[in-house]
């Protein structure tokens, strides 16, 4: 306030006399602010000078009825009231300032007018009433009049005295004023008393105006002559037709820019939403006009929409709904009810807004519904602008339908959607993805830096196992399998007859039923591989496996489950502690409680154990704790063989393997140079799992993609380009018109002269297997038997064929010890090559064999598959915006769709061109004796059976004429084969093959083929 007046006792009669004439007072106010019309309101009520000292928001609220009229008086009344802060800078000191001895009629009296305030036109001065002729201007005598401009000159500072005296408090501010003589600073002096000034208000609580910095500008130039002010402050201007807007610049406005936004980071401000600001402050600029224009349109990204949430002031919101009210009134319509959430987004008030009547509720929903029954108990209209928007609400929160609801296409299909998803959500069969928050990062949003948190997508693997093996005959096809492979002797086909597995589950009770899963963790990327943005929407996945399921389902991609979806740079920043916390969490919960399912009439509770973790090279290593580069002298997580010797290795050697005891050591050791480990393994949290243990490779990356690619661009090379055998020519000629029978699908691509030369021939995994698989055939008549180099094709094909081996005896891991090592030595000694750690890898594979079982059941090959299902999507989807959430959704409405229409193992059939015949005989006339001859009862292909010349079972496709082992002779040791000649589908789909069959004469191991004689016998 202005000053505070002494007691009505202690002045003369004609002081008190003005002092009751209060109307005058606030005439007097009213006309100087130019709002003369305000003042029957004043006089209506009552209000004199005690009570207008006295004034709120709510009591200016219910005075003043008209918005515009309250803005401007609301303005006006704080600036008034704001000089009072000013008295929190020092000890106010006092002017007395003597009028005429009567002031009315020669008569005197004392003002104490409080020294800190500047007297200008907008101050409000005490005086007698004027006479009405003079109404305009105070009436004094000539000597106090000059006392009172006097007064002017000397307190025109925002300061307690002036500028120059705030500058003598300190000598860092002394330093400033020493320039005072030159009549300018120096850039370092403008920002360090720009900053000392703003830091000084700021302290004090002070609104800072544009009146404010005006004024501070003014002194500064007014102190150093040769200043301009434009470089400590130019006001903000609102566009005209004239002229553009100009938005507020200066040294003194960056710094309380800075000074603010800091102190609003680190908490420690308090917010200025609380001090009565009037609505021209100096933060309205371009930024909010931009920050509600962007909130009239958008909702998301959800940051953005805070940070501008944060940029708009409560100031403009009178005016807003102003604007929004006029309007409507031009367009002749009415201002329907709505409601209002005003205030910071922790701490808002919610209002319901009834014919300009505010009633405040408890929360924004509740302020939602109320506004929603509104318009419906009083029979009211939406409103136009937001009809379709309360529509939907209508029909999705509330459920209800009317006659005259009038939806557009796209809203009533986003209700729809919205809709089955409740359904779905209901019904149990969809397992929603999700979010896992794992930390948050700082992002930029225009010109804003705002913290953004991070979320993982987390399937639950408990509620997919349990409705997994509730489908119909999952899981009695799952145990029969599993009680075959107990009852099975010698042979090694799955993981659960394996010494790791027995090894793992030996401390469980007998009776406890343990099913063994399989983790893969892959990465892909969603966008083009190649593109500007690779690697910046990389994604990484976790799937399970369960590798206990009939053959015939284990390769299903419908049989693999997605886990986790996350962005890998997210895994970079927070670890692998942190972003696998929950799934681990949830692994070792299955082991220890178990899973209760239905099973026909019995419940039954599983318990499951993770086997393995499996992955490519740079996964594992990266997944496990190991280092990522293959560079590095320790590189291999199943031994410690330095580099320098893995390149001469042929064997491998128990001496230097890892064990759970130097990992420890190691890991305390910290660092990687020395051991190869990275970091600890998080996956040792799960109960039965090590990650010394964890043994598990990968023949598509080793070999498929690995060293077979290198050793054939080597052999290759040594053909064509040293020796001369046979052009590429030849070569590629030969690739294009083979036979390939079922491999056809993977038929190798032409090679070109400079992949050659660069020993890196560009074919995929199944491309290079073919490849591999058919060469002996492709060139091995252009190659002189025993010639030296054609032995590594042999080695190499030896070792690929034991590999992919889908059942292997106990002494199959010797003889793949002695191919490798075969197959080393030849690159080493015959091609002067040393070996790469992908050979290394190699060596450890009999003992990953011996101690796991066949190491095709671990590849990667089938997992690398359903990464298509998630490319695919991604490739659909125009936006990035979390591209985790909604790969994550695609995924689980596609097995949704598996659970609700109990989807669960079936045979995989696609027929070709068929013929439907009633009877077998129509086909093959002699069909008895042939049932006679084979010896088993064939009464399903008597009637109503089909012949095709086609048929795919579970991606593998026979056709007339194509070869079949049909059984192995064990008195010739020699496979027996068949040439197809009919295929017949029963009514219940069971196949039978006819076949003509081929006797074997010989192995010729130069062609790594079988050489066949035919037999006249069916």
């Amino acid at each position: 306030m202005l000053g505070n007046l002494v007691t009505t006792n202690e002045l003369p009669p004609a002081v008190t006399r003005v002092l009751m004439m209060a109307d005058s007072f606030v005439k007097n106010v009213l006309r100087d602010w130019n709002l003369s019309e305000l003042t029957e309101f004043f006089e209506k009520e009552r209000i004199d000078e005690e009570a207008f000292q006295l004034l709120d928001d709510a009591v200016i609220e219910s005075l003043i009825p008209r918005i515009g009229l309250r803005l401007k008086f609301k303005s006006k009344y704080v600036k008034y009231t704001n000089f009072d802060k000013l008295q929190n800078w020092e000890s106010a000191s006092t002017l007395t300032l003597s009028l005429s001895s009567d002031l009315g009629e020669g008569s005197s009296g004392t003002f104490i007018i409080n020294d800190n305030v500047d007297i200008d036109e907008n101050s409000i001065i005490l005086m007698p009433p004027p006479p009405p002729a003079s109404i305009s201007r105070p009436m004094i005598s000539d000597q106090n009049e000059e006392a009172v401009q006097t007064n002017k000159r000397i307190r025109k500072s925002i300061f307690p005295v002036n500028l120059e005296s705030f500058l003598r408090e300190s000598v860092e501010r002394r330093l400033i004023l020493s320039q005072k003589s030159e009549g300018l600073l120096d850039n370092n002096s403008r920002n360090k008393l720009c900053k000392l000034i703003i830091s000084k208000l700021v302290d004090t609580n002070i609104c800072i105006l544009p009146t404010i910095l005006n004024q501070i500008a003014d002194e500064i130039i007014e102190l150093f002559a040769k200043e301009r002010t434009e470089t400590y402050y130019i006001p903000y201007k609102p566009k005209t037709v004239t002229s553009p807007k100009i938005s507020p610049k200066g040294k003194l406005y960056s710094q309380y820019v800075n000074l603010t936004s800091s102190l609003k980071n680190v908490e420690q401000m308090q917010s200025t939403s609380k001090q009565q600001c009037p609505a021209e402050e100096i933060v309205y600029s371009e930024e909010q006009d931009e920050a509600i224009f962007f909130l009239t349109k958008n909702i998301e990204p959800w940051e953005k929409a805070v940070l501008y949430w944060n940029i708009t002031n409560i100031g403009l919101l009178q005016e807003k709904l102003e604007d929004r009210k006029n309007t409507l009134y031009k367009n002749n319509s009415t201002l329907q009810p709505f409601f209002l959430c005003v205030g910071e987004l922790q701490s808002s008030s919610s209002y319901v807004v009834i014919d300009d009547v505010k009633y405040q509720v408890d929360d924004p929903a509740k302020a939602l519904d109320i506004t929603f029954k509104c318009f419906h108990t009083l029979n009211l209209k939406y409103p136009l602008e937001s009809a379709r928007v309360w529509l939907f609400i209508q029909k999705l929160v509330y459920g209800i339908d009317t006659p005259e609801d009038n939806l557009s296409s796209a809203t009533s299909a986003v209700i729809s959607d919205i809709n089955k998803f409740k359904l779905l959500k209901q019904s149990g069969n969809f397992i929603e993805p999700v979010n896992v928050a794992v930390g948050q990062r700082l992002e930029q949003i225009g010109q804003k830096t705002v913290r953004k948190s991070v979320t993982v997508q987390y399937i639950s693997v408990s509620e997919i196992l349990k409705k997994f093996f509730e489908l119909p005959n999952v899981f009695e096809e799952t145990m029969d399998y599993v009680n075959k492979l107990h009852s099975q002797k010698d042979v090694i086909s799955n993981i659960l007859q394996s010494k790791h597995w027995k090894n793992k589950v030996s401390s469980r009770p007998k009776l406890d039923t343990i099913i063994p899963l399989y983790l893969y963790f892959d990465e892909f990327e969603t966008g083009n591989p190649l593109g500007a943005h690779a690697s910046i929407h990389k994604v990484g996945a976790i799937y399970v496996s369960i590798p206990c399921l009939p053959p015939i389902q284990q390769g299903s991609l419908i049989n693999i489950f997605l886990l986790m979806l996350f962005h890998s740079s997210d895994l970079q920043q927070f670890g692998s502690s942190i972003v696998f916390a929950k799934l681990i969490d949830e692994l070792n919960r299955l082991e220890r409680r178990g899973l209760l399912i239905e099973a026909g009439d019995a419940n039954i509770n599983l318990f499951f154990a993770v086997a393995l973790i499996t992955g490519d090279n740079l996964g594992l290593n990266s997944m496990l704790g190991f280092t990522e580069s293959f560079r590095a002298k320790f590189f291999c997580r199943f031994c410690k063989y330095p580099r320098s010797e893995t390149q001469i290795q042929c064997t491998q050697s128990l001496n230097l393997l890892r064990n759970i005891q130097n990992y420890e050591l190691d890991v305390e050791v910290k660092d990687v140079r020395l051991t190869g480990i990275k970091s600890p393994c998080v996956w040792n949290n799960i109960n039965s799992l090590h990650v010394i243990t964890n043994l598990v490779v990968d023949i598509k990356h080793d070999i498929f993609e690995g060293v077979e690619n290198f050793d054939i661009s080597l052999m290759l090379n040594q053909f064509i380009n040293v020796d001369k055998v046979f052009t590429l020519s030849t070569l590629n000629s030969r690739i294009k018109y083979f036979k390939y029978g079922c491999e056809v699908k993977n038929k190798p691509p032409l090679i070109s002269g400079e992949d050659l030369k660069n020993k890196n021939i560009k074919m995929s995994a199944s491309e290079m297997k073919c490849f591999i698989l058919c060469l002996g055939l492709l060139i091995g008549d252009l190659i002189p038997r025993g010639n030296c180099f054609w032995q590594l094709y042999i080695k190499l094909r030896e070792v690929v064929l034991l590999v992919l081996a889908k059942h292997v005896t106990i002494a199959d891991h010797i003889l793949l010890e002695s191919l490798i090592e075969e197959h080393h030595a030849i690159i080493i000694n015959t091609f002067r090559e040393s070996l790469k750690p992908k050979n290394h890898f190699m060596v450890h594979y009999p003992f990953i064999m011996k101690q796991v079982g066949p190491l095709i059941n671990m590849w990667s090959m089938r997992f690398k598959s359903k990464h298509r299902v998630a490319k695919g999507n991604a490739n659909v989807v125009a936006s990035r915006i979390d591209i985790c959430k909604t790969l994550a959704v695609k995924n689980q409405l596609k097995l949704c769709n598996r659970f609700i229409c109990k989807i669960g193992f079936r045979k995989s059939i696609q027929k070709g061109k068929s013929t439907f015949y009633e009877k077998i005989d129509n086909v093959v006339p002699n069909f008895n004796e042939l049932v006679m001859r084979c010896g088993q009862s064939l009464t399903e292909f008597i009637e109503n059976i089909v012949s095709i010349k086609r048929v795919t079972v579970q991606s593998t496709t026979y056709q007339i004429q194509d070869i079949i082992c049909t059984y192995f002779d064990c008195e010739i040791s020699m496979p027996v084969f068949g040439c197809i000649t009919k295929i017949i589908i029963s009514k219940a789909d069971q196949i039978l093959f006819l076949y003509k069959k081929v006797m074997v004469s010989y192995f010729d191991s130069h062609f790594q083929a079988y050489k066949l004689d035919e037999s006249e016998n069916n």
